[in-house]
């Protein structure tokens, strides 16, 4: 792997505000990663991973999510209860094509070498957008989901959220743009999916079920891994970046 000097640039994406990194020597058709933060994070908190990979040769944008970082906080313990992270998740998915057509027009992203990553709730967006967007080449998904519905029933248990018209009308929004329900968008496309086994914010089980159904319709099964982590916490650790930096040397 070559380690290019990298630039650092903070922007506005249509009034999203976003960190860019990329190669000091390579101006247009750069392999771009669009990485995305998870709950109470921010763009600024994901420098040292996006400099990481902007310094193996791809451009890193990372937009901050609503809510976080430049575009405001929120009482984040007290918003969840209220459906807060998957309306987050959702307008993410809704931006993601702002983005994407920035990063080709103005960035000089090569539009055949894209690839979404995310940690958490960023993972959580990376999977709902690789499942729109077919024409990425692959998607990174650390201690997210890709089984919405499932996910979502576990968080409602455990934050004893109830039922009402308020969050049935997200809930709605929720099971549409559900990768596991979207699945045939994302078959026999790179997928990594990494998860610690004792994540105690998002449970791996939802993740790993969505995995071995997946893995049964992949006609081509090196193009989707599942690696979990033994007594690994909700972290994103270094063995987990190496082993993305390794996926997106094939997949991209």
């Amino acid at each position: 792997m070559i380690n290019f000097a990298v630039r650092e640039e903070k922007i506005l994406i249509d009034q999203i505000p976003a960190l860019v990194l990329k190669p000091e020597s390579i101006r247009n058709d750069i392999p771009t990663i669009i990485f995305y933060h998870g709950f109470a994070s921010s763009k600024d908190n994901q420098r040292f991973r996006a400099q990481i990979l902007a310094s193996l040769g791809y451009q890193v944008i990372v937009p901050d999510c609503l809510y976080h970082g430049d575009r405001g906080k929120i009482d984040y313990e007290k918003e969840v209860y209220e459906g807060v992270f998957w309306r987050i998740v959702l307008n993410n998915i809704e931006e993601y094509d702002i983005i994407k057509e920035y990063s080709i027009d103005k960035l000089g992203a090569d539009p055949n070498r894209m690839a979404v990553m995310g940690h958490s709730m960023g993972g959580f967006t990376s999977s709902g957008i690789f499942a729109k967007d077919r024409e990425l080449k692959t998607a990174i998904i650390v201690n997210g989901s890709c089984n919405y519905s499932e996910s979502n029933q576990m968080f409602k248990k455990a934050l004893h959220i109830e039922d009402d018209e308020k969050f049935a009308e997200v809930e709605r929004d929720i099971e549409k743009n559900d990768p596991a329900r979207n699945i045939e968008n994302l078959l026999d496309r790179p997928l990594l999916l990494l998860h610690g086994e004792a994540d105690s914010v998002v449970d791996i089980n939802p993740q790993r079920k969505f995995y071995e159904k997946a893995k049964e319709l992949y006609k081509n099964k090196e193009l989707i891994e599942f690696i979990s982590y033994p007594r690994l916490n909700h972290h994103f650790t270094v063995n987990m970046l190496e082993k993305s930096a390794e996926w997106l040397e094939l997949f991209i």
